[in-house]
């Protein structure tokens, strides 16, 4: 068996970490509740804002200001006779306070992270006595009425082992949202994309991405972010993930440069469907490359020049070994190796059982698969078991330093952890197609 170190520290969702949500309302019964806020006397609304204040603004970043943006959106059921204008500052928070809930983003499930290096590596150690890098996690968190969305961790690697920063003390979103489109002939709600910008001052683990398009009203779904080379040497990040509304699931692709602002805009084409897409770290001959899962149970792979349009999948690989019978996909975008493109893939065995393993593609020909791994290489061991989706490993992303290859995955659906393998033991263990 392959020797797996998992590292003793843990990601843990945070049950305290809540959004302050906007709280919709059936707009007889958001007018009727207006009525009554308006028709308090002055003291009492000073009093009620104050109480409300006093209880929740320390768990919320200017919480005033978000009362007042919850009242812009409620004013249009103002009473005929109360325009905007006659309600005094108190009225008008204390109103949006009535339409505001909090949401807590972790509280169901916490799971399936990817991990990329952080864009600032600057200040680190390096030598063969310590080696540390700076890194982020992206965590798929489910809070009430099983609403996916995308969360984030920063920690520093130092020898294999992770300590993860401290959580920051408020969850924000995005200071400004943009509507934008790729092009002005697609104005089609698939196409539709949007631009966050998230405050500066804010630290990575407070910025949440939520649902912001219809047909992703019910989860930004497992996230497989990448570190892209560009073909002149420059760096971004890119992130494929499932939209779900509900009732169908759409891929989509996150864009940012900074983890401060990020743009996300549809794919499209006969190989842009199902779950379990993931971009190749950089071109291959010229052309972007993607991994897809388009029939629910086998690995494809695909070639664009665009990174919005995907094409003509070809079948990559088959279920064959008992563990992974019921179906196979990708843990994320390949790592580049001098031996090949290293794959970490997941198959679902007997009692719906997770499992992780490893293919080798071609490095100039990724059509080709080279080796896989026969075995799993890794099985959720007995405390990793229990949990919201039990008898689950799952991972969306990885990076490699060295010799080494690390792994951020999630157990059970209930929290996430780093595990970390020899490149060249794995690849010993592969075996030849």
């Amino acid at each position: 068996m392959l020797n797996i170190k998992r590292a003793s520290q843990q990601f843990q969702p945070a049950l305290e970490r809540v959004l302050a949500r906007y709280r919709p309302l059936e707009p007889v019964r958001a007018a009727e509740l207006i009525s009554r806020v308006v028709a308090l006397n002055p003291a009492e609304c000073e009093a009620t804002l104050q109480q409300t204040l006093d209880q929740f603004a320390h768990r919320h970043r200017h919480l005033n200001q978000t009362f007042l943006r919850h009242f812009e959106q409620v004013s249009p059921l103002l009473p005929a006779d109360c325009p905007p204008e006659s309600l005094s500052p108190a009225q008008k928070q204390l109103i949006g306070a009535y339409f505001t809930m909090e949401y807590a983003i972790e509280a169901a499930a916490f799971f399936n992270p990817s991990l990329v290096l952080a864009p600032d590596q600057t200040g680190l150690q390096t030598g063969s006595q310590s080696e540390q890098l700076r890194v982020i996690f992206s965590f798929r968190a489910v809070g009430e009425g099983h609403i996916s969305s995308l969360v984030f961790r920063s920690a520093l690697l130092e020898n294999g082992e992770l300590f993860s920063d401290p959580l920051g003390p408020y969850v924000d979103p995005p200071e400004s949202i943009q509507m934008v489109y790729p092009e002005p002939s697609l104005k089609q709600d698939l196409d539709q994309g949007y631009e966050l910008r998230f405050s500066p001052d804010t630290a990575l683990s407070e910025r949440v991405i939520f649902p912001m398009l219809e047909h992703e009203c019910n989860g930004i779904e497992d996230a497989r972010f990448v570190r892209f080379c560009h073909s002149d040497g420059s760096h971004s990040y890119y992130a494929t993930y499932t939209a779900y509304d509900g009732r169908a699931i759409l891929p989509r692709l996150l864009h940012t440069q900074d983890f401060v602002r990020f743009h996300s805009f549809g794919l499209r084409g006969a190989g842009a469907v199902n779950k379990n897409l993931a971009l190749f770290p950089r071109q291959i001959k010229g052309r972007y490359a993607m991994l897809s899962r388009i029939d629910g149970v086998n690995n494809y792979i695909m070639f664009s020049d665009s990174l919005t349009d995907w094409e003509a999948p070809q079948l990559l690989q088959t279920p064959r070994e008992v563990w992974e019978f019921g179906n196979i996909g990708n843990c994320g975008s390949p790592l580049e190796t001098p031996a090949g493109w290293l794959v970490i893939t997941h198959g679902v065995g007997p009692m719906r059982q997770y499992a992780l393993g490893a293919i080798l593609l071609d490095l100039n020909d990724p059509c080709r698969l080279i080796a896989r791994l026969r075995e799993p290489l890794m099985l959720p061991l007995a405390h990793e078991r229990e949990g919201y989706v039990p008898n689950v490993v799952y991972a969306c992303g990885g990076l490699l330093h060295g010799d080494q290859v690390h792994i951020a995955y999630g157990m059970a659906d209930r929290f996430g952890g780093l595990a970390t393998v020899s490149l060249s033991e794995l690849l010993a263990k592969m075996s030849d197609e």
